[in-house]
């Protein structure tokens, strides 16, 4: 799983370029975009200190039954959950 983090963060950029190509972003948003991305795997210090959180994850049940309950625990309560 530690890769498949280091890949994602590592795409962020390309993905970001393309979207831009197809006019859904703009090239100069990007470094900016890009410099803010962490990665953890640890889903406490990835929701304590946000106000929105998209819930996506790989096809594992067990995976996804645990990230829908634990930002509840964690997410400040003004914070939004999708």
């Amino acid at each position: 799983m530690k890769r498949s983090l280091v890949k994602a963060v590592e795409n962020t950029p390309a993905n970001l370029t393309l979207l831009a190509e197809n006019d859904t972003g703009n090239v100069e948003d990007i470094d900016p975009a890009v410099r803010r991305v962490r990665s953890t795997r640890n889903l406490k210090e990835a929701t304590s200190e946000v106000g929105f959180v998209i819930g996506a994850a790989s096809e594992n049940l067990d995976l996804k039954q645990t990230l829908f309950q634990e930002p509840d625990t964690s997410l400040h309560p003004s914070s939004k959950c999708s």
